[in-house]
């Protein structure tokens, strides 16, 4: 009986992930708009936000889904972030708790960065005046959820206007909240 070489789904979605992410460093050079309808599409484009910034990225979040921000990946280039500069800095805004043991947070706790991050709980009646989550770097680089309940997404890397609106209007629901205290 002949052997089969049985492809591994494994291997065929870590093939999947490099092209995209390859897709994605394209498009982000040349300023390309992205549509994004993946969690794990959706990861490998926190990762490009992350990369791209230098000072500040932003996430208005229901909350901090693993899927995106749990994966290996994604800890690596947020702890590379906060390591090129010791001034760069994460806010969230997010919906739900997080769970003490959040991946992500588990790692900032772990390398001592924890400080780095101003994470703040969206009130349910403040939650009422917008339907939108998004990631923002640099007031530049973004990622735009334009319902609350799909991962479908508009991308842009470069788009200073954009960028500039997103990173105010999460600057007004900021300063409507208290910090959260994670340690």
């Amino acid at each position: 009986m002949p052997l089969i070489a049985r492809a591994n789904p494994a291997d065929k979605q870590r093939q999947d992930v490099t092209a995209y992410r390859e897709y994605v460093s394209r498009a982000a050079d040349s300023n390309e708009l992205i549509l994004n309808r993946s969690s794990l599409h959706a990861s490998v484009i926190v990762e490009c936000i992350f990369v791209s910034s230098h000072k500040d990225v932003s996430i208005l979040t229901g909350e901090l889904n693993p899927e995106v921000y749990g994966r290996e990946d994604v800890i690596k280039v947020v702890l590379e972030f906060l390591s090129r500069a010791s001034d760069a800095q994460i806010a969230i805004l997010a919906e739900k708790p997080l769970a003490p043991d959040h991946p992500l947070i588990a790692a900032l706790r772990t390398s001592n960065m924890l400080s780095r991050l101003d994470l703040r709980y969206v009130t349910p009646d403040l939650q009422k005046t917008y339907e939108y989550h998004f990631a923002v770097g640099d007031g530049s680089h973004f990622r735009f959820e334009a319902s609350r309940e799909s991962f479908e997404a508009v991308v842009h890397f470069g788009n200073q206007e954009a960028g500039e609106r997103l990173k105010s209007e999460f600057s007004r629901l900021q300063s409507q909240l208290s910090p959260f205290n994670l340690k």
